[in-house]
């Protein structure tokens, strides 16, 4: 008895056995963090949905000119372009995957420098540098999806995208390299077909080619399926249509069990109609999709084209991770005054010819600024593509503080009509035919301000506000560590006379209209000062405006602060709600409201009739401002004079608060019609009061103050 069970224990031990490297050899053996097409959704082995963020790594494996500026001439690879130090900060900035972009001729040399013609030469080179980058996202759980970005021969006419040459057959003309593309896959998937973290297999990248109802890319990609099918059972494949990845005419019904469509994105409306096409495919076969690569655009539509992703529970991977002077990516490298020079000879701007030692040094400099330790950061483009897809909060770009020179390009991140409003925010050229420029000066950030470069002497940070348009505001979040009345100086250029601006703080005025007069040109700055500003302790939001379109902004400086009791009290602003049915009374400092108001505190005359107030209250909205309510709507054209008969308002020492004060005001309604407002899509619309003339008298023998 002992023997048998001795003789069972060892026989079970040798089917485990069996059981166990069965399983690790053959092909179809699947493990638990392999992603997989689990109806709609990509998942993983136990049905948990995965919802890729990814990024494009272009520019690594592959090239594409335009991000080194070398379009026109060249195409040179770095090693400092993806480092493990970029790996950290993609993971840290919450990246859970990677679109890795694949030259074929990294891993077998084209047809035509075959040793023997038809036979197919393996190189190491890309198999190396997978196998090291798969190591390095192992170790950080981060998936990385091959990504077949230039085929054999070259899979469209784009040379930047394909590194396609005209003098030589493309993929489509070449059974050559059609054969020589299925097994590349193939051996990609043999060497990589039991790793977990290879997220998946995108095989053709952007196809562009007059291809018949794409039956010539059908049989393509069927073949490559059935190859990889042959020694890889595990990987989940993408297929991307025709035409820049979006036709997906004779690509259906799915034609493998674990598959998803691919799809791009760039410059349209991020809207549910620019992705139907995708969202029916899924919805009709039942299939993942997966928007493979977008981005080149400004932050709102970043935020706005991930959020739509998300929201329809799409996974994503943005383009690219690095270039040349660039606002509208994660990074950007600094251009060597050398490397121009460069550029210029290449590109016949100029006759200088640099010499052999300028040029290798300018490209060992660019190589070290490839460098992420060397790049610009690009904090708002992350912010837009993580924070701000769910949140209408704004967020500090730098740190201020009062008395601190605060640069106008320097405004807090977040949303359009909150952080900051600009009248063109992005492009939609795809989907308008007309391309738009967000940031017409490209500089210095990603979003709608227009910014450029600023040579303002004695203070700037290189840049400047500019092209700016009646309406548009910054914002800026700046920690006021005491309350006082303080001096602004405001320094900005214009080239004429007529230019205003407004401050606000926490969204209630600090100032009316202050008038700039002309410097002489949009590059000649001056400063403009402005006494009496009430700012109280604690963070604020302040918030330029620009009410009349014609200035350059560099910077303003809030400083020498005195007591709040020194500044005389007045009304700044008033203002209507869009419908005339409100109005409001905005005052230089905090109210008072341990004071009861009533309706019968204010007297009221349009156009010299006098009219009963219906209603007064203190403002929920702001600390400074009183809403009266009128028995008839205002229009556009009315001349309002108002009369505050109660006791003291505004905040103030103790001994003073018994004042009594009688304030005439006439107010001029100066209004926008409610059309252009609407085409602006400005909110809240409201029709502006501007303060024309105030008296202050004595009433009740005390002296009438406001403070």
């Amino acid at each position: 008895m002992r023997n048998l069970c001795t003789r069972m224990r060892q026989l079970l031990l040798a089917c485990l056995f069996i059981v166990i490297y069965s399983c690790i050899s053959y092909p179809g053996y699947s493990q638990t963090n392999f992603l997989k097409a689990n109806g709609k959704y990509i998942t993983d082995q136990n049905g948990n949905e995965i919802l890729l963020r990814g990024m494009g790594l272009g520019g690594w494996m592959l090239q594409e000119g335009y991000m080194l500026q070398t379009a026109d001439f060249a195409g040179p690879q770095h090693t400092n372009h993806f480092t493990v130090s970029d790996l950290d900060s993609l993971a840290k900035w919450g990246f859970n995957s990677i679109r890795l972009p694949l030259h074929y001729d990294l891993f077998t040399p084209p047809i035509e420098k075959e040793p023997v013609p038809g036979q197919i030469t393996w190189l190491e080179t890309g198999f190396t540098m997978v196998d090291n980058l798969l190591a390095q996202c192992k170790q950080r759980k981060i998936y990385l999806i091959l990504d077949l970005h230039a085929t054999p021969g070259g899979q469209g006419k784009d040379a930047a995208i394909s590194d396609y040459d005209a003098t030589k057959p493309s993929l489509w003309e070449s059974e050559a390299n059609k054969a020589k593309t299925v097994a590349l896959w193939q051996k990609l998937a043999d060497r990589y077909k039991n790793e977990e973290y290879i997220g998946g297999y995108d095989l053709i990248n952007e196809p562009n080619w007059t291809l018949p109802n794409n039956s010539d890319l059908k049989n393509l990609y069927t073949r490559i399926v059935q190859a990889i099918r042959t020694v890889d059972k595990n990987h989940l494949i993408f297929i991307e249509g025709n035409w820049f990845a979006n036709d997906f005419t004779g690509l259906t019904p799915p034609f493998d069990t674990n598959m998803a469509y691919s799809f791009h994105k760039y410059w349209s409306y991020n809207d549910a109609g620019s992705i139907k096409f995708a969202t029916d495919l899924r919805d009709k076969y039942n299939v993942p999709i997966w928007l493979g690569e977008s981005g080149e655009n400004s932050n709102a539509w970043f935020a706005e084209a991930i959020k739509l992703m998300e929201d329809n529970k799409i996974g994503w991977a943005w383009w690219p991770w690095k270039k040349i002077d660039a606002i509208a990516g994660t990074l950007s490298v600094k251009k060597p005054v050398g490397y121009q020079k460069m550029l210029d000879y290449w590109k016949g701007n100029s006759t200088t010819k640099p010499t052999k030692t300028e040029a290798v040094n300018a490209l060992k400099e660019l190589t070290d600024n490839l460098l992420i330790k060397n790049c610009v950061i690009r904090n708002d483009v992350l912010d837009a593509m993580f924070r701000q897809v769910n949140s209408d909060e704004t967020k500090p770009f730098k740190k201020h503080t009062i008395s601190s020179i605060i640069y106008a390009t320097d405004f807090d991140m977040g949303k359009n009509g909150i952080a900051y409003f600009d009248r063109d925010i992005a492009t939609y050229q795809v989907s308008t035919g007309t391309y738009t420029a967000w940031n017409r000066g490209w500089a210095y950030r990603n979003d709608g301000v227009d910014i450029e470069p600023c040579a303002d002497v004695p203070n700037t940070n290189g840049f400047a506000v500019g092209f700016t348009e009646v309406d548009e505001f910054m914002t800026y979040t700046v920690d006021i560590t005491q309350s006082g009345g303080f001096s602004a100086d405001i320094r900005y250029a214009a080239a004429s006379a007529g230019a205003k601006i407004q401050l606000f703080s926490n969204n209630s005025p600090v100032t009316g209209e202050i008038v700039l007069p002309s410097t002489g040109s949009y590059n000649t700055y001056q400063t403009l000062t402005i006494n009496n500003l009430i700012f109280y302790k604690g963070v604020q939001q302040l918030k330029i405006k620009i009410l009349s379109s014609g200035v350059n902004l560099n910077y303003f400086k809030i400083y020498n602060p005195v007591t709040i009791g020194n500044i005389q009290g007045k009304v700044i602003e008033g203002a209507t709600n869009a419908e005339g049915t409100k109005m409001q009374l905005f005052f230089n400092k905090k109210l008072w409201k341990d004071k009861t108001i009533s309706a019968s505190d204010f007297k009221i005359k349009v156009n010299n009739t006098e009219i009963a107030v219906q209603s007064a209250e203190y403002s929920t909205e702001s600390e400074f401002a009183i809403t009266l309510s009128p028995p008839a709507n205002f229009r556009y054209g009315d001349v309002i004079r108002l009369e505050i008969i109660c006791q003291k308002l505004l905040e103030f020492p103790e001994l003073l608060r018994l004042k009594i004060l009688a304030l005439i005001m006439v107010f001029r309604l100066k209004f926008v019609p409610m059309w252009a407002e609407v085409k602006m899509q400005l909110t809240p619309m409201r029709a502006i009061i501007w303060i024309t003339e105030y008296k202050l008298h004595k009433r009740n023998n005390l002296c009438s103050n406001l403070g």
